[in-house]
């Protein structure tokens, strides 16, 4: 039988679980009645990153990244591949800056690997682990995005927000591509998790006439399990 779509998958209801009751003990009667996305979404800020890109003639680009994984003491960030090179081969950015939602207004420098997909705009961070810094582990979601499914986004304009009123998937490309509408996102959101009830379905990479474009989990985790990066 199909699970709903809505459905929380088992190793995120722990997380969404303690959320809400954190939120239905403070919060006002309009917010207790958010849908679980949204509760999510604000759940996992721990686990985006803020990317500041500097490029060799001052330029900057602004993106987000959210972590994929661990190993030895690193964390490895996904991200746009657009923020961080451009589109010769030997663009690419001079220092990355990552800040994270626990460490605001402190910047650690990120190392960018080799391993990218440009055709998905697809690019791999490696930043040392803060000591202390808390983030969750398992968000991914194991159900796939649909047609129809509710999706929200942690990032804009620097800071971690999240938005009110989720967009909604329209149609999953061959390519792995999503197509969101009414997502209201803004220049610098690239690289910022697409979530939905079940957990994180994609990465945003792109707008364009209104549309939202991501790139499917799916398709970053076996990306991931190619190059050997922890997932």
């Amino acid at each position: 039988m199909e699970r709903a779509k809505t459905a929380v998958s088992r190793a995120l209801r722990p997380i969404l679980a303690a959320f809400v009751v954190v939120s239905l003990n403070a919060a006002s009667p309009e917010v207790r009645g958010a849908p679980p996305g949204d509760e999510l979404a604000q759940a996992l800020r721990g686990n985006v990153v803020s990317i500041i890109a500097e490029w060799q003639n001052g330029e900057t680009h602004d993106g987000f990244g959210f972590i994929a994984g661990e190993r030895d003491g690193q964390l490895y960030i996904v991200t746009a591949n657009h923020v961080v090179r451009g589109a010769l081969p030997d663009e690419i950015a001079t220092t990355m800056d990552i800040e994270f939602y626990d460490r605001q207004g402190q910047k650690f420098p990120g190392t960018l690997l080799a391993t990218s997909d440009k055709s998905h705009d697809l690019a791999v961070l490696r930043v040392p682990l803060p000591q202390g810094l808390p983030w969750t582990k398992d968000v991914f979601s194991d159900e796939g995005a649909e047609r129809l499914m509710s999706v929200w986004f942690v990032g804009r304009a620097g800071g971690w927000y999240v938005p009110s009123t989720p967009g909604t998937i329209n149609a999953i490309g061959l390519d792995d591509k999503i197509a969101i509408d009414d997502l209201n996102v803004r220049v610098g959101t690239s690289g910022a998790p697409l979530i939905a009830d079940s957990g994180i379905v994609g990465m945003v990479v792109s707008e364009e006439s209104g549309i939202t474009y991501a790139v499917s989990i799916e398709f970053i985790k076996k990306a991931f399990g190619y190059w050997n990066h922890p997932w």
